[in-house]
């Protein structure tokens, strides 16, 4: 399998691999190759650190917003796997509650860093990380 076949799918985080289940957590595919933040190593850091920064990464992981472990390379290309999860549990029990402004505003903010990685070169891929 390749990142752009994650759209919409269940994804398992692992050191080098993406495992796709289907409903009932049978595999479905693999994508290999591939390393979560936690696995590169000091020099890969280093080189990819702007980058970070201008997507807004970096700063959203220091804010609790986004979980570094979502930042995968695939060769020298970075992917942020996108949990709608989160977007689906905002909509049905946030959006809408009165008293709830800061989760409004984390939502928002949110919303704000994954523009930023699209605008940045990071590839945003919607899917279930499980």
């Amino acid at each position: 399998m390749k990142m752009q076949d994650l759209n919409g799918r269940r994804v398992k985080i692992s050191a080098s691999t993406l495992t796709v289940k289907d409903e009932n957590d049978k595999t479905r595919g693999l994508v290999r190759g591939v390393r979560s933040y936690k696995t590169w190593n000091a020099r890969e850091q280093f080189d990819n650190r702007i980058l970070l920064g201008v997507s807004g990464l970096w700063a959203g992981a220091n804010s609790r917003l986004i979980d570094l472990d979502r930042v995968i390379l695939d060769g020298s290309k970075m992917y942020f796997l996108h949990d709608l999860r989160k977007e689906e549990n905002y909509h049905k029990y946030w959006e809408h509650m009165p008293g709830c402004d800061a989760e409004r505003e984390h939502h928002a903010q949110y919303m704000e860093i994954l523009k930023k990685c699209e605008a940045a070169g990071v590839t945003v891929v919607p899917c279930y990380v499980i």
